[in-house]
């Protein structure tokens, strides 16, 4: 997303199953910043990593929102980067076990 902000995705589920490919979510500020994204209570897998939230020279993410969901790592992790105006909680792996951002 990029451009403007207010994006939600709730009790879904987004699969990548091609660990050769970016992310399951990607978000980067090619339109603009990234801003006003929360992912909440759905599952997500695949990747190279399962979620990838970035920010360019200049740019930023700002009240983006990951909490509650079931999230499959990808081939090199679950989280790229965790960049300020990104918050996360209550996140977990498909066996229970809590994540960190």
């Amino acid at each position: 997303p990029g451009g403007g902000p207010g994006m939600v995705i709730e009790h879904s589920s987004i699969v990548n199953g091609h660990n050769d490919q970016t992310a399951a979510f990607y978000a980067a500020p090619d339109g603009g910043q990234v801003q006003g994204v929360t992912i909440s209570d759905s599952y997500l897998s695949g990747g190279g990593y399962t979620i990838y939230p970035t920010g360019q020279v200049g740019q930023s993410v700002k009240n983006v929102v990951i909490t509650g969901n079931v999230v499959q790592a990808g081939q090199w992790g679950w989280l790229y980067t965790s960049p300020a105006g990104m918050t996360c909680s209550g996140n977990v792996t498909p066996a229970g076990t809590p994540l960190s951002c």
